[in-house]
């Protein structure tokens, strides 16, 4: 090796495609594309008999976090697992993908069991190391080789939201999930293609534990420019960049003073602004964009409907108030002008009206009048007494004393005949006219109240 000024440079056998470092061991390992893992100790500054794995060559090597135990992913769908107490020996685990050309990414999760592989078909499968079958599968739907990927280690500071979260990146997108129920919770898609990425760690808070992940992400693209993210939902800003918490606070102070409310803020269309004739740049906070709209104050909305539609709203009173009238003319009950007797009339006998008794044309009494058990039963002794005293009491007024009525009673099997004296039979002529009148309750009132209802 040679020493530099600002490190060391050493060369291995072949062309390397990942490298990690192991703490236990102090040991880089690095794979290569001759299918093998090259271990170079840094604490002696020598190379360690390689690890030969069965595949044609190494994409991927990682060092669990839990327990110090290797793997490595490569082509043909092959990942294994090495015990790093004696790694010479042959694999300790074995895993054979179908339909998966090469895996080309491997990560471990803090919990020691869960691991989440990325193919060359653009699908992320996490794997619980129990079970050969993956928990869930991601698709990036971009069918480019998944690149990196990195589980996030959420901290005190980060939000319920951000937790049990994964960071996958093909070539076009680094898409970050939820690797539970596999929910997206955002997606970066820079102009060129994505090389790599890192999530910015912070020193953890708890001894003798993995640092925890900040909300700052760098992106290395195909450009000699990193690609900055600071994502606050996944957590503080590093310690080193008190700007951008500074950045931070003064933006969430701000989002406080000019919080839109919808007390007093109502929402309106970029359209019905024009027509108000409201122009934002006057109104000053009192119209504020707002996504595909304008959120205008409430008073000055409805100070300008007022004035806009000041003679439209004379027009609505009047003709309010013609239906309103209309409404009540229609309620009123409409009542029938008799009409005027003619001498003719006049002339015949009083009496003769007790004949000519016809059924109430009122259609609100029509379905009462026809219904049987509204009959009068004109055979019954009390109807016949009523009769008797209406016929007594309406007898017109003269010097001459009536001549007095005989009354011959009869008795036929039980019943009760009366006749009264005359041509006039008022029994057939009622029994004639009146059909279907009224029900048994009518029995209990008096002649007078029927002729009123008549």
């Amino acid at each position: 090796y040679q020493r530099r000024v600002h490190g060391y440079r050493m060369r291995v056998p072949r062309q390397g495609r990942d490298m990690t470092f192991h703490p236990g061991t102090c040991d880089l390992l690095v794979g290569c594309s001759d299918g093998e893992i090259h271990r170079i100790n840094l604490e002696n500054g020598g190379m360690l008999q390689p690890i030969i794995t069965s595949t044609e060559g190494v994409n991927a090597v990682q060092v669990n976090p839990a327990h110090g135990m290797i793997a490595s992913a490569g082509d043909g769908g092959i990942v294994e697992c090495w015990d790093h107490r004696d790694a010479s020996k042959n694999a300790i685990g074995k895993l054979k993908i179908s339909n998966c050309e090469s895996v080309t990414a491997l990560t471990f999760n803090d919990d020691g069991i869960t691991m989440a592989l990325g193919t060359s078909e653009g699908v992320v499968m996490v794997y619980d190391l129990r079970n050969y079958k993956p928990n869930i599968t991601k698709d990036h739907n971009y069918s480019q080789p998944i690149s990196h990927l990195e589980f996030h280690v959420p901290s005190s500071d980060t939000s319920a939201a951000a937790k049990s979260l994964i960071i996958s990146a093909c070539t076009r997108s680094a898409k970050i999930w939820n690797w539970n129920s596999g929910e997206l919770f955002t997606a970066i898609e820079p102009e060129q293609n994505i090389i790599s990425f890192c999530l910015i760690k912070k020193k953890s808070e708890t001894p003798n534990t993995r640092p925890t992940s900040t909300g700052l992400l760098t992106i290395a693209i195909e450009k000699s420019a990193l690609q900055t993210y600071f994502i606050p939902q996944l957590g503080p800003a590093p310690e080193w960049s008190k700007s951008l918490q500074i950045l931070l606070t003064e933006s969430e102070e701000s989002k406080e003073e000019n919080k839109i409310t919808e007390d007093n803020m109502e929402f309106i269309t970029k359209e019905e602004l024009e027509r108000l004739g409201l122009n934002p740049q006057l109104a000053g906070s009192r119209i504020k964009p707002w996504l595909h709209g304008f959120l205008v104050d409430k008073v000055l909305l409805t100070r300008t409907k007022s004035l806009l539609n000041s003679v439209d709203y004379e027009d609505w009173k009047k003709q309010n108030r013609k239906e309103k009238l209309a409404k009540k003319l229609n309620d009123r009950i409409s009542v029938s002008v008799k009409p005027t007797p003619s001498k003719s009339d006049e002339k015949k006998d009083h009496r003769t009206s007790l004949t000519d008794l016809t059924v109430i044309d009122d259609p609100r009494f029509e379905s009462l009048l026809k219904d049987k058990a509204f009959e009068i039963n004109t055979r019954s002794d009390q109807y016949r007494k009523y009769l008797e005293m209406h016929l007594t009491e309406d007898e017109p007024t003269s010097t001459e004393k009536p001549a007095k009525k005989r009354k011959n009673k009869t008795e036929d099997e039980g019943t009760k005949m009366y006749s009264l004296s005359g041509d006039y039979n008022p029994l057939t002529t009622v029994k004639d006219n009146i059909n279907n009148a009224y029900n048994d309750t009518v029995k209990e009132l008096t002649f007078a109240q029927r002729k009123k209802v008549m």
